[in-house]
Formats: C-alpha cells, sequence, structure tokens
C-alpha cells in the first residue's frame, strides 16, 4: 500500500471568484497627511536644498544628517567624527590624531574630510594623483594638522557605501491564513536589526466582506495614527496574499461561512479594486515613493489585463520601485538571500536598487531557478530618501529627465536546464522518460533544440527579441587532483541571467509640485 499524507500548501496561488468593492467604497479620495511623505531632514536645510529634495532640481548638496555607526569599523564610540561633505562618520578608534591637535580640530573653522570623500578629491585631481591623508582642513581645503591622520583597521565596503541609520518603515500586508513565520518582510526587519530598528508593522487582512472591508479601514486609520509623524528615509511594503489562476486578479478574503472558525469561500478582486481595499486612504500615503514587495504567484504577472492594471496602481500610488515574481507557484521564502542581500546594499549602504540590482542576483543563485524577476520602476517622481554618497561627491542630485516607467524583467539561464530561462520538462510528454532531453545544437545558440533520448521528440527555445546577457559564467570549474589547481573540467555549460527591458514614456509619471506635499488621489 502506498502511504500517504496530507499536508497544507505554501505557494500563493489558486482559484478565486471575483468579487467587487462595496459602492461607497470605491475610489475613495483622501489625503493622508503632510506628515506622511516629508523629507526625513528634522531641522532648516540649506537654501534650494529643501527644493532639489522634492522636485529633483539640481543644487549644492551639504550633509543635515550623518550616519551612527563608523563607516570602518560599522561600530559606536565615544567620540564620532562626522565628515562635511557626506553623511558618513569615523570613529576614533579608526582614526587616530595627535593628541596636541585634539582640542584645535574642535574650532567651528576646522572641518572633517572622511577617507571615502578623500579618495573623491585625489580622483577628481586628475589620473594617478593620491596624496597624505589628513583628515582635518580649513574650509579652503587646506590641512591643519602638522601630520598625517593615522587610519587604524581596513574598509570593508566600497568607496560609495555609507552605514544607514535613518528610520525606515516596514508594512507587511498578509493574507488571513496565510503563514507569515520567516516572511520576507521579518527577514528584513531581522536584517536591518543591527544598524537600525525599523517601525515594523504586521497587518493580517480579510476584506472578503463589507462589514470586514470596514473594520479594516477602522484599522488602518488607527494605524495611521499610531505610526504618528515619524519621517522616514524608506517605506517597504509587503503584500504578502495568493492569486486567481485564471484572471490574475489578488485575493483579499473571504466570505462568511456557516462553519465557526472556517473560512468561506474566497474572494478576489481586480488589482485596482485591491489595492483600493487594502489601501485606504489613512494609509495609502505610505506607498508614495516606496519600494513595493508583491509576494503572489505569477498568475498577476501572466495575465496581460492584470498587470497593466498591476502598472496603472504603481503609478497612480506614486510607487518608485515594484517587484514582482513570475513563478506558477511562488514561494515567498526562497527570496530571502536577495532580502538580505538588498538590506546590505540598498536599506544599509545606500545605494541606489537600479545600481546594485547585479548584486542581489549573485546572492542568490537558487532564487532564478526558482522564479523570474520583474523590477517595475517609476522614475522622476517622488523621492524620499536624502541623496546617496556619490550625490553628494558630485554635489547634485540624480534627475531623470523624462517621466517614464521602466519594466524589467530578470531570468535565469541554463544551457542543459533551463534554456532561455525556459524550464525543460522533467518528463517527456510523448514516451514518459524522466530527464531525457539532449542537446542538438552549438550552446548558446539563438534557438536552442532539444531531443528525446528514447523517442526523439523535439522542443525548441528562442532567445527573447532584445535580451541581453549579464553575469554569464561558462563551464564548470573543479580542482585538479595533480597540482591542486583550480581548473575547467569536460565542455561545461553557461549560464547567466537574461534581462529584458521595457520602457514606458508617460508624462502623467511626473508629479506637479502642488502635489509633491500630498498623497495622490484614488
Amino acid at each position: 500500500m502506498v502511504r500517504t499524507v496530507r499536508k497544507s500548501g505554501k505557494s500563493t496561488g489558486g482559484p478565486a471568484k471575483r468579487g467587487a468593492l462595496p459602492g461607497p467604497f470605491k475610489h475613495v479620495p483622501g489625503p493622508c497627511g503632510e506628515q506622511v511623505i516629508k523629507s526625513v531632514y528634522h531641522k532648516a536645510l540649506p537654501d534650494g536644498m529643501e527644493e532639489a529634495i522634492s522636485t529633483g532640481n539640481k543644487g549644492t548638496l551639504k550633509p543635515q544628517l550623518w550616519n551612527h555607526w563608523c563607516l570602518l569599523c560599522r561600530d559606536g564610540a565615544s567620540q564620532m567624527y562626522e565628515c562635511s561633505h557626506c553623511p558618513r562618520t569615523i570613529c576614533a578608534h579608526c582614526i587616530v590624531i595627535p593628541e596636541e591637535s585634539l582640542d584645535y580640530i574642535k574650532r567651528d573653522d576646522v572641518f572633517f574630510r572622511c577617507p571615502g570623500c578623500h579618495e573623491v578629491r585625489d580622483r577628481d585631481a586628475g589620473k594617478g594623483v593620491t596624496t597624505p591623508y589628513f583628515g582635518f582642513e580649513d574650509a579652503q581645503g587646506k590641512a591643519v594638522l602638522a601630520t598625517p591622520a593615522t587610519i587604524h583597521g581596513h574598509i570593508e565596503l566600497t568607496s560609495r557605501s555609507e552605514v544607514c541609520t535613518l528610520p525606515i518603515l516596514i508594512l507587511n500586508f498578509v493574507l488571513d491564513g496565510v503563514d507569515a513565520i520567516g516572511s520576507p518582510a521579518r527577514t528584513m526587519r531581522d536584517g536591518l536589526h543591527s544598524y537600525v530598528a525599523a517601525d515594523y508593522y504586521e497587518i493580517m487582512f480579510d476584506v472578503g466582506t463589507t462589514p470586514k472591508f470596514n473594520r479594516h479601514a477602522k484599522a488602518m486609520a488607527k494605524l495611521s495614527q499610531e505610526i504618528g509623524p515619524r519621517q522616514f528615509a524608506r517605506v517597504e511594503v509587503f503584500v504578502h496574499s495568493h492569486s486567481d489562476t485564471n484572471r490574475g486578479d489578488l485575493w483579499v478574503g473571504f466570505e462568511t461561512s456557516k462553519i465557526k472558525g472556517k473560512h468561506g469561500e474566497p474572494v478576489a478582486y481586480s488589482l485596482d479594486d485591491f489595492f483600493t481595499a487594502v489601501f485606504p486612504s489613512s494609509i495609502a500615503g505610505y506607498l508614495k515613493g516606496s519600494t513595493l514587495w508583491m509576494l503572489v504567484c505569477g498568475h498577476m504577472l501572466r495575465e496581460i489585463g492584470a498587470f497593466n492594471d498591476f502598472k496603472a496602481c504603481v503609478r497612480r500610488h506614486g510607487v518608485q520601485h515594484a517587484f514582482a515574481f513570475g513563478a506558477e507557484r511562488f514561494h515567498a521564502c526562497i527570496i530571502s538571500p536577495f532580502i538580505f542581500a538588498y538590506v546590505e546594499r540598498v536599506l544599509v549602504e545606500g545605494f541606489e536598487v537600479e545600481d546594485t540590482i547585479e548584486d542581489l542576483l549573485k546572492a542568490a543563485p537558487r532564487l532564478g531557478m526558482h522564479t523570474s524577476i520583474t523590477h517595475v520602476r517609476v522614475t522622476n517622481t517622488f523621492r524620499r530618501r536624502p541623496p546617496t554618497v556619490s550625490e553628494y561627491n558630485k554635489g547634485v542630485m540624480r534627475i531623470d529627465d523624462k517621466a517614464a516607467m521602466i519594466v524589467t524583467t530578470y531570468k535565469f539561464f541554463q544551457e542543459t536546464r533551463r534554456p532561455w530561462g525556459n524550464p525543460l520538462p522533467y518528463q517527456c510528454s510523448r514516451c514518459y522518460c524522466v530527464r531525457s532531453w539532449s542537446s542538438t545544437t552549438r550552446p548558446m545558440s539563438s534557438s536552442a533544440e532539444f531531443a528525446c533520448k528514447q523517442c526523439r521528440l523535439v522542443i525548441t527555445y528562442m532567445k527573447p527579441d532584445q535580451s541581453k546577457i549579464i553575469l554569464y559564467h561558462e563551464g564548470y570549474q573543479g580542482t585538479s587532483k595533480a597540482g591542486g589547481k583550480l581548473t575547467k573540467k569536460g565542455h561545461g555549460t553557461g549560464s547567466g541571467w537574461l534581462v529584458i527591458v521595457a520602457v514606458e514614456p508617460d508624462m502623467l509619471l511626473a508629479l506637479p509640485q502642488s502635489l509633491s506635499r500630498s498623497a495622490p488621489d484614488h
């Protein structure tokens, strides 16, 4: 007798009947308060900088807030030197200066330049220029110490990194009944804990009926009051729900069950109605300038109508970055390495998402075997965070001249198992043999052909049009028994990531100045 067992599923997809928002609640407008989207700066800014942050205009950038942790040792100390040219700090343990100069450097006309900004000045001075590091200088940039400062330790980060400690808000919206233990949002919260205690809120939602909708709206109004007027440099919003397998709609909750303690039939809303229901006006302002993580199965991306609705919601709510995943049976726990890398490179070191995406992909090699990744980025939109180190060094904020939505899809490929991002069938559909495929074309051919070794059934995969290859790796590397050196064995196979970029210009994305301090309408 075959032994069987029953377990609850973990993937985030399934059929559900389509519901609709109750009439009185459809697209309720209303700002959530100016305090939600202000700059993170807590004191008056230099002339022109307030406008630069909200509109992207060019201007001289000087730091107003500094990191709490040392750039070199990533720790704190009783005395920290704040750089006058960027938000980085260096502790007195890592930079040692002569004892007789300790009182002198406290003068108002003495300024500190961190080692990173010193490197930038040398680089800008010309090719091959290197100068001793003094650290402390006058208003003209001339060293005020008689001898160079001594740097202890070494730099573990890049020259453009920082150790950000500005406040971060994480909102984790989880459909009632979905297990949130080990969720990516909690992974992000835990990864940040050593650097900054993020404000984390986990919201279990079920708006499948009108009474449930009313309760959720009241809970969100209360949550907005609880968060209060605190400003956040970054807002990370997670949505963990199921997607309908036929239309790509998202589950919003369940009908009332006649059996106590049990869920009724699932209810799914179109993307437009889903955003209106789950993010009522009291909380919707936090989406503006945020990064949105859609932890749902790939039916939302596969169905063209649903994906277009999703992009429209991203545009309407002013989301800056959005991530969605293409696996038909998506498991959110698998993206944890990707999230950890995002915490380090984006939230802590302060890089832009689009500048560090390859580092995130490298950190999650198994993620590509499970799912494709779609990144939606809106340019020329509201920006929460202060300038990056690179922008401080250049003296201007990076500006996107034209408003656009950039949709980038990343697909992992491996020549023999995932040709051009498509997983080979585990079983032949004609003879039912397992792992019976062999390649009949040259490696990296734009048309990859495979034949079943048993019945000779042929399947073909084409390289997507206008796609480019990144992070390409060829061959299997092993260690030779004779010399113990790393060597290539056999013919090897190539692997990497396919990148497909679509740019959708849209002047509606350029928010007028009058809206730069208020929540978008729904």
